[in-house]
């Protein structure tokens, strides 16, 4: 079906502000593409763009000083050219890239309130009405050669332009508002009368109240799409005819897909570096969805004093394992299988988890090229912990000898669990990769001892040997029962009980180099797994000197976050180069120019998920809306 170009160019330049790098920086202000945002009960989908101002080297904002660089001007130059022509709606068509650089330049919007139904609003420059006259001439030609029909009407006291198609059934209609400062596009007249409603009128309170809420200074972009739009737009399955009604009610239900009202995201400019903020409304009752209970208790700064100020990558979280298992047990939707498999995680598992805190901590420091973590794990009663620990250690010790007998296919086969390398930091190319290429396979692996063959189906991804259970990842526990030790996935070659200075460690043996060894232990009221190379320099840790002191942290943490991911780009950078990964120039030149650490802080209101971020790369927000949409939304069954 042949798309009317104006109609194509307005949605094409919404692709373009999703993809392009970087977006609207540094933003202008052009309140006029959020005055004609629609009301919030007529919400489909929105989304507004600033447009953008040459970048000042003598700003403040360290993202405007690096954009201010004639190395990455000129980078950003070719960019937006290239991208002009990309979404364009017509190679070598004049008019159509002329309109394009002017919405890349002054601002638009684009908001439709089903996905059938969209209109939108570019602002043009003062000298604009020469090509508002190629537009018109354009149109007329096209119209002389059949190719579409043209009606003039009038909303209003205001002239438009309605084009029909002979391939297609859609109409759409277009105009210029304010002695030709603005271009209108719509697939129908309501669209038009809209904005031009809108355009006399304040910011809807939906926008208002989003503005106050981000408080962003310096705002790019914004962008909202209601819980109506994004089910209706979502691709549907093709794959199957049915879906499974148990499965699709526990998405809906549990996974927190039916609670969203609606996702809106902002972006822009503070005094330091980039802000991207994205909140998912939420209705009531949420609270008990996975969401809810995941994001209900926010970090403190103690939180973080087991993260050294000097780590590259940290993610710190609160998580109280046992509450979330007594709410997946309760979710609405599950089927009977399910109901089992995590009746029996929780038989086994909540014993060992009363002794965990809510708060954990995952961290990697680089020292003269060398990389080392940790993660971290608080706890609430360190001596019941650590004779847990004890006993998990003594039946990890016990599986490593275990033989097992089983009986399939009329066969009686002796099976005996071998024990796997497996390594925390660092790779093994002589591992073999499971199919997913989800990287080596770690813990159990099924070995027939001589003289018996391996029952059919008794590999992973078949039909596995009766009295067996999967563990995952291709792995199974033999004999029908469930150790808890097997959670662990880990079987090491030996195990030993060491000191690492004063503290008592659990030696998980995987070779002869010390830097991959495992070692588990309590130091303090945590509880730490980590390499035996590294523990030495973790015990000495006094947590004076930690990430809260870091600025950017300390800003985030204000916001009271459940969740914080920090990152340090050069690292970031440095990594991908180091695994042959080709990084592209103007963003790696950005965020190593920047020397600004990316945070992202995840923390729920009364109302919402919020997932906020402050970083030297300037994303557009729609970037996290999508994040959002994927991990809150729920397919519709068909």
């Amino acid at each position: 079906m042949k798309r009317s170009i104006a109609l194509s160019l307005c949605l094409a330049f919404v692709a373009s502000v999703a993809f392009a790098f970087p977006p609207g920086m540094p933003p202008k202000a052009n309140p006029l593409v959020t005055k004609v945002a629609p009301e919030e009960q007529n919400l489909g989908l929105f989304f507004s763009w600033q447009g953008t101002v040459p970048a000042d080297s003598s700003s403040t904002n360290k993202v405007e000083q690096v954009l201010a660089k004639p190395k990455v001007k000129e980078e950003l130059a070719k960019r937006q050219a290239s991208f002009v022509k990309l979404f364009s709606g017509a190679e070598n068509n004049v008019v159509a890239e002329k309109i394009a650089e002017l919405a890349l330049k002054n601002g638009a919007c684009v908001y439709g309130e089903t996905k059938d139904s969209v209109c939108g609003m570019i602002s043009l420059d003062a000298d604009s009405a020469a090509l508002v006259e190629k537009i018109v001439a354009e149109m007329k030609k096209a119209a002389a050669a059949g190719e579409i029909k043209v009606s003039a009407i009038k909303v209003g006291n205001i002239p438009f332009y309605k084009v029909s198609t002979n391939s297609s059934e859609e109409d759409f209609y277009w105009g210029v508002l304010g002695k030709g400062r603005v271009l209108v596009i719509s697939s129908n007249v309501k669209g038009l009368t809209t904005i031009l409603t809108n355009a006399r009128t304040p910011d809807p309170n939906w926008v208002t109240s989003a503005k106050n809420d981000f408080a962003i200074e310096r705002l790019s972009t914004l962008s909202a799409f209601s819980e109506k739009f994004m089910k209706d737009s979502m691709p549907k399955d093709a794959s199957t005819d049915e879906t499974d009604p148990a499965t699709d009610e526990f998405q809906k239900k549990f996974l927190g897909g039916d609670y969203v009202d609606k996702i809106v995201g902002a972006s822009g400019l503070d005094s330091v570096g980039a802000v991207h903020k994205t909140a998912v409304y939420m209705k009531d009752g949420w609270k008990n969805t996975l969401p809810g209970v995941m994001i209900n208790k926010p970090l403190a700064e103690k939180d973080l004093s087991a993260i050294p100020s000097n780590a590259v990558v940290a993610i710190a979280g609160k998580t109280d394992l046992n509450d979330l298992l007594k709410a997946v047990s309760k979710a609405e939707g599950l089927s009977d299988d399910m109901k089992m498999q995590i009746a029996m995680i929780s038989m086994v598992a909540s014993p060992y988890l009363s002794s965990l805190g809510d708060s954990w901590s995952f961290f990697v420091t680089e020292e003269d090229g060398v990389s080392g973590g940790a993660l971290v794990w608080s706890l609430k009663n360190p001596a019941m912990a650590k004779m847990q620990l004890k006993q998990l250690m003594e039946m990890l010790k016990k599986n490593m000898k275990t033989e097992m007998q089983i009986e399939e296919f009329g066969l009686n086969n002796q099976m005996k669990v071998i024990p796997t390398q497996l390594k925390l930091f660092g790779d093994d190319e002589d591992e073999d990769e499971d199919e997913d290429d989800n990287g080596p396979m770690p813990g159990i692996q099924i070995q027939v001892m001589p003289g018996g063959q391996i029952p059919p189906g008794a590999i992973p991804g078949g039909q596995i040997p009766n009295g067996a259970i999967p563990m995952g990842r291709g792995q199974i526990q033999l004999g029908g029962g469930m150790d808890p030790s097997m959670l662990l996935g880990l079987l090491p070659q030996s195990i030993e009980k060491i000191k690492i200075d004063s503290a008592d460690f659990w030696l998980l043996k995987n070779g002869d180099d010390e830097s991959n060894n495992i070692v588990i232990g309590i130091v303090g009221k945590n509880l730490v797994v980590t390499t035996k190379s590294y523990a030495e320099k973790y015990v000495k840790f006094d947590g004076s000197k930690n990430l809260s002191s870091n600025k950017a942290v300390a800003t985030m943490m204000t916001n009271n976050p459940s969740y914080l991911i920090y990152s340090n780009p050069k690292y970031i950078v440095s990594l991908l180069q180091t695994f042959g990964n080709q990084l592209d120039e103007g963003l790696t030149d950005i965020a190593l120019s920047t020397d600004l650490p990316i945070v992202v802080g995840v923390y729920s209101t009364d109302n919402a998920v919020r997932i906020d971020s402050n970083s030297g790369l300037p994303l557009p927000d729609m970037l996290l809306s999508a994040v959002g949409l994927f991990a809150f939304g729920s397919e519709e069954s068909n």
